[in-house]
C-alpha cells in the first residue's frame, strides 16, 4: 500500500511575511536605483557644460581674448545673437544646452532663445557677458571684458545649470539661487521673463535642486563641476565662486 504524500503549501502567515519582505526591499532599492539614474544624468549634464564651456574658451581665442556678449532680438531689433547662437560654430550641437535634468523648459519670450535652442536648461555668467561699469555695478550690452581681465579663471563662473539664460543674484546667505535652485518658481522677471531659480522655503529647498541636492558648474578655465547647492555662493559672501568684477582679484 502506497502511502500517500503530503502537499506542502504556504501558510497566510507565511504569505503575509513573504510580501513584507518585497516591499521591505522595493523600499530600500527604489530610491537607490532613482539615485543612481540621477547619477547618470548629472555625469551627462556635466559633460554638457564641459563642452559649452570649452566652445567658450575657443569663442574667446577666435575674439582677442574677449567671451561671447549677449544681444538679443528684443534689443538689437535684429536676429538672436545671445550665448547659444554665437557658440554654434564652435558646438554644433543644439541638444547640447540641453539639462537632461531639468524640470521644464525655459520660459524665454519669442525675442529669446526659445525659438532657436527651446529646451535651453543652462545660464551665463552676466557679468562675463556685459561687466559694464565696476564702480557702480551697472551692466551694459555686449562690453564683455577679456579673459585676461579675470585673471583666477579656474575659480571664475561662466556656465551653470539655470532655467534662465543669465544668471546673476543671491540669496541673502549669498547663494546663487538661479544655479543652486533652478528650477524653482519665481526668479527673474521683466524682459528675460524666465521664471525659475527663485529663493524658495528653507525646507523646500532640496526639492528644488537639479542633481543630487547641487548643480554642475563650468569654468573660464574650461572645467566643470559640481557643487552642492549651499557651495553655490559667490565669493563676496565667503564661497568659492568668483562672478562680479569686485570678486575678480579677491
Amino acid at each position: 500500500m502506497r502511502s500517500q504524500s503530503r502537499k506542502s503549501a504556504f501558510t497566510l502567515i507565511e504569505l503575509l511575511v513573504v510580501i513584507a519582505i518585497i516591499a521591505i526591499l522595493a523600499a530600500i532599492l527604489f530610491p537607490v536605483f532613482a539615485k543612481a539614474r540621477e547619477k547618470a544624468r548629472q555625469t551627462s549634464c556635466l559633460s554638457n557644460l564641459k563642452q559649452i564651456g570649452l566652445g567658450s574658451v575657443m569663442y574667446a581665442s577666435d575674439y582677442d581674448e574677449v567671451f561671447q556678449g549677449w544681444m538679443t532680438r528684443c534689443w538689437s531689433g535684429g536676429n538672436d545673437d545671445s550665448h547659444p547662437i554665437k557658440l554654434q560654430p564652435y558646438l554644433k550641437n543644439k541638444q547640447v544646452f540641453a539639462c537632461p535634468s531639468q524640470q521644464q523648459t525655459a520660459n524665454f519670450r519669442n525675442c529669446w532663445d526659445g525659438n532657436v535652442i527651446a529646451e535651453l536648461g543652462y545660464g551665463f555668467n552676466e557679468w562675463i557677458s556685459h561687466a559694464g561699469n565696476e564702480t557702480n555695478g551697472s551692466c551694459t550690452c555686449s562690453s564683455a571684458k577679456k579673459v585676461s581681465y579675470w585673471p583666477k579663471t579656474a575659480e571664475t563662473l561662466l556656465w551653470a545649470d539655470s532655467k534662465c539664460g543669465m544668471i546673476w543674484g543671491e540669496s541673502p546667505e549669498g547663494i546663487i539661487h538661479r544655479v543652486a535652485w533652478p528650477d524653482a518658481p519665481g526668479g527673474a522677471g521683466g524682459i528675460c521673463a524666465c521664471a525659475g531659480g527663485g529663493m524658495p522655503p528653507m525646507d523646500q529647498r532640496e526639492k528644488w535642486t537639479r542633481h543630487n541636492g547641487g548643480s554642475n558648474l563650468a569654468f573660464a578655465d574650461g572645467h566643470a563641476k559640481f557643487f552642492t547647492a549651499s557651495n553655490c555662493k559667490w565669493k563676496r559672501f565667503g564661497g568659492p565662486i568668483i562672478g562680479a568684477p569686485s570678486e575678480r582679484n579677491s
